[in-house]
């Protein structure tokens, strides 16, 4: 079940509680909460006029008595409605209606991260790059998330992040009603605009920095217990360094997301865009490095049968990999040695220098016997003999032009 982001998993009053079958702008057929928070309810309905099930987010109705504040809301909703991108949830309707306003929106079939949260470092990366494309995305048509948390981003059945909420959560910043979001939000809040800056570019790649670290580290990159502790820390103290927390991820990742989580805003990537540029840049990376481990058959010191299952599969451990490798070469060190030849059995032939092994796709070198072996002589006796025979041989060859001069 989709879970459309609300400011605070609390449940709504009886008075804007919907029943299920309650009908909106007589279209809109309530099914279910998805959710509830301080400033919105998000319900699943069916579309009845398209056959198609959509989720509901009806404004508070205490936010609605403040009519520059609900004004603000639906412009902004508006104004997301226009944007058209595979990893932003999209608004397909409006709806203002004498007791209540709402907005209608694409639903999700998944979760979002606060509900389930990834601890695989590929998958982290992978939805912070699809989000990082949907902030340039909204940011090159003018529009300003100013909310991006990971209950703002939902994580289809298929692996498809989105960004819920787009440009929403800039009415909320241009009224008082903001005090009743900023305990959800302060912790991925940038420094500039807690201090009262209007928010800009660097401020979403910021507080999707603070996403994505939160995903590797398993905590926040500050410490505090109350929202004053955490603002105040971000003000006046650079974040935990990534790697003192997990030690496993790369200094080429936590490079990028510190550099991402800078104070000074200019300090970060100018673009969204840039920064999913420099996470693919270490994907890639990651990738290439995987693609030029060593094989047996590129070294030809090892007398070993490369086999590629011994590398293969991305998530196989070092340890994993080399248990793996020891156990080919015990297998190859205790195996039988190759047998004699047989009588009459011509050891030198070059047909019998190779041999097939049975259901392997490589062949293995068999040498056949030496002439010194057969005659029960070491190598070092062997050479010495074999040198005497060649200066006997040049002897009597220069003894025999001699003769045939004479003559």
């Amino acid at each position: 079940m989709s879970n459309h982001q609300t400011d605070s998993p609390t449940t709504p009053s009886r008075a804007d509680s919907l029943q299920a079958g309650t009908m909106l702008a007589e279209r809109y057929s309530v099914e279910e909460v998805l959710g509830s928070g301080g400033m919105a309810t998000v319900y699943r309905a069916e579309d009845t006029l398209l056959r198609r099930t959509v989720a509901i987010k009806v404004m508070a109705s205490w936010l609605q008595a403040d009519e520059a504040y609900a004004r603000r809301f639906m412009d902004e909703a508006q104004s997301a409605a226009r944007l058209n991108h595979p990893n932003v949830v999209t608004v397909y309707d409006t709806v203002t209606e004498p007791d209540r306003r709402f907005i209608v929106m694409e639903y999700v079939d998944g979760k979002n991260l606060d509900e389930e949260r990834t601890s695989s470092e590929r998958e982290a990366v992978a939805i912070a790059i699809q989000v990082a494309e949907a902030l340039e995305y909204g940011h090159e048509n003018g529009i300003i998330h100013c909310d991006v948390k990971p209950a703002n981003i939902l994580v289809g059945r298929n692996g498809r992040a989105r960004l819920v909420d787009f440009g929403i959560a800039r009415a909320a910043t241009q009224t008082w009603a903001m005090a009743t979001t900023v305990l959800g939000t302060a912790a991925y809040m940038a420094p500039e605009v807690i201090e009262g800056h209007r928010p800009g570019r660097q401020s979403d790649i910021y507080s999707l920095a603070i996403v994505l670290y939160e995903m590797l580290a398993g905590r926040l990159p500050f410490e505090g217990e109350s929202v004053a502790g955490l603002t105040a820390q971000r003000l006046v103290k650079d974040p935990i360094p990534l790697r003192r927390l997990k030690r496993d991820v790369s200094p080429q990742l936590e490079r990028v997301i510190m550099r991402a989580l800078a104070r000074n805003p200019e300090r970060r990537p100018p673009t969204a865009m840039e920064f999913a540029k420099q996470l693919e840049q270490y994907v890639a990376e990651v990738g290439k490095s995987a693609r030029s481990r060593p094989s047996d058959s590129d070294d030809p010191k090892r007398n070993v049968e490369p086999d590629a299952d011994i590398w293969r599969g991305d998530d196989d451990s070092v340890s994993e990999a080399a248990s793996r490798r020891a156990a080919v070469l015990r297998e190859r060190r205790h195996a039988a040695p190759a047998a004699a030849p047989t009588p009459g059995e011509d050891p030198f032939r070059p047909e019998k220098s190779h041999q097939a092994i049975p259901d392997r796709t490589t062949v293995h070198r068999i040498p056949g016997r030496r002439p010194e072996r057969l005659l029960g002589l070491s190598p070092p006796i062997a050479r010495v003999l074999g040198g005497v025979a060649i200066a006997i041989a040049l002897f009597l060859l220069a003894f025999g032009v001699t003769l045939v001069i004479v003559d």
